[in-house]
Formats: C-alpha cells, sequence, structure tokens
C-alpha cells in the first residue's frame, strides 16, 4: 500500500476520531476512541481504521 493524502476526507473531522472502512471512507466519528469504535461496531464493523484528527494548524502524518 502506499501514500495517500487524506485531507479531504478528514477535513471536517477536525479535533474528532474517526473510524475508517477499507475503502477510506468514515464510518463513525466521535469524541473518543471509545466511542467511534462503539458506533463503528454497531455499522456492523468489527475492526475499523481508526485516527485521531488534529486541528489543521498542525502538520500530522498518518
Amino acid at each position: 500500500m502506499g501514500t495517500q493524502d487524506l485531507t479531504d476526507v478528514f477535513r471536517n473531522y477536525e479535533n474528532k476520531w474517526v473510524a475508517l472502512d477499507d475503502n477510506n471512507k468514515v464510518i463513525a466519528s466521535a469524541a473518543s476512541l471509545d466511542e467511534v469504535l462503539k458506533l463503528a461496531r454497531q455499522k456492523g464493523v468489527i475492526d475499523p481504521i481508526t485516527a485521531s484528527i488534529p486541528d489543521y494548524h498542525t502538520e500530522y502524518v498518518l
């Protein structure tokens, strides 16, 4: 797997946790990791990719 720029995917999730499916689509977002995992599991995704999205005034590499 190569490098992907997900800036546009994460733009609306500043300072939140997100859960992604295998196609890098956001399936859940929340203020905490526990909550985002709970929401993803409710949608049937048992082991989602998760990330904490910082504010856009800092550099971040995922």
